[in-house]
């Protein structure tokens, strides 16, 4: 009858909006335990040393090296390949979200001197990415602000993982803009001459690759920010391989890359560079020797085929 085809229909309306809504929780859910898994955000106090640089380059992250020194990137204190001003860039310390800082917690102040590695190149990779920012007002340490230490030695073992864990205020996915909130995400990476799958032969001893990133890359505002392995600072947040064609995203981060499953985070390992930081703030410990460049295997085999022919000329 009429009244029974009606009731059918309205019972048969009614089941495929349930399954509709529970398909759209579910997918809520899901997006919300992914967005779990891949960031946390730090309370004010929790990670003192971390700060938000800013200029007519964009925005950075940095660290806390001492009461006058920040550590970043070199490429967050270029504009259109040129290096800004000792005095242009904005530091906010004590926050973690720069759009709301609370008066009670905020050390804001400005730079007066820019220090750049001498090796550095701009958007050429693991070319010493490294800088130092000297402040106008020294930081007061307080329960909201402090600093972090520089590791003093190698990486525990070529090649090996260590559990590490990045802090920044960028952007989440491939079209994200940066955002007003830090973020800290979790990190397994590795050091060694077979660590990065892009690396050339030159370039492994200068840089840490993440193993995994999935969708949980390094982006716009990341910048600068540190890799932080067993309490110490190892790295500094770099650059983008594409894992399928080994071309660098350029910096500044404008975005992560196309595809996140193709995106390899990179970060400056700065062992290499102790000696020059510690030139410039002495409370970092210089470079240990097994940190400094050793000779790559095709110099020793140059090495070799010299002794060789030098034996048969004179022997």
């Amino acid at each position: 009858t009429r009244n029974e085809y009606i009731t059918t229909m309205w019972w048969m309306m009614m089941m495929i909006l349930c399954v509709c809504a529970g398909a759209g929780v579910e997918a809520l859910m899901r997006s919300t335990t992914t967005n779990e898994r891949m960031y946390t955000y730090p309370k004010v106090g929790q990670y003192k040393y971390v700060a938000q640089i800013s200029s007519k380059a964009g925005f950075c992250t940095a660290s806390i090296i001492n009461k006058e020194w920040l550590l970043t990137a070199a490429h967050c204190l270029y504009f259109r390949e040129k290096r800004i001003g000792d005095k242009d860039v904005r530091i906010i310390a004590g926050v973690t979200n720069y759009e709301r800082p609370s008066r009670d917690t905020k050390h804001e102040t400005m730079s007066v001197k820019l220090e750049i590695h001498p090796k550095f190149w701009y958007n050429v990779p693991s070319k010493y990415d490294v800088a130092l920012v000297q402040i106008r007002d020294p930081f007061e340490f307080n329960e909201y602000v402090g600093d972090v230490k520089v590791a003093g030695s190698e990486w525990p073992q070529e090649n090996r993982t260590l559990e590490c864990f990045t802090l920044g205020f960028g952007g989440f996915y491939s079209t994200a803009p940066a955002t007003t909130v830090l973020k800290r995400s979790e990190r397994i990476v590795t050091h060694g001459e077979s660590a990065c799958p892009c690396a050339k032969r030159f370039q492994w001893k200068r840089i840490a690759c993440v193993v995994e990133d999935g969708a949980n890359l390094m982006c716009k505002g990341d910048d600068g920010g540190p890799l932080v392995c067993d309490g110490v600072v190892r790295g500094i947040a770099h650059m983008i391989w594409n894992r399928g064609n080994c071309e660098g995203v350029t910096y500044p981060l404008t975005k992560c890359v196309g595809s996140p499953d193709k995106g390899l985070s990179v970060f400056m390992f700065l062992c290499p560079t102790n000696d020059w930081l510690n030139s410039v703030v002495p409370d970092i410990p210089p470079t240990p020797d097994s940190c400094r460049a050793a000779p790559l295997p095709l110099t020793l085999y140059l090495v070799f085929l010299i002794v060789v022919w030098n034996i048969l000329i004179f022997y």
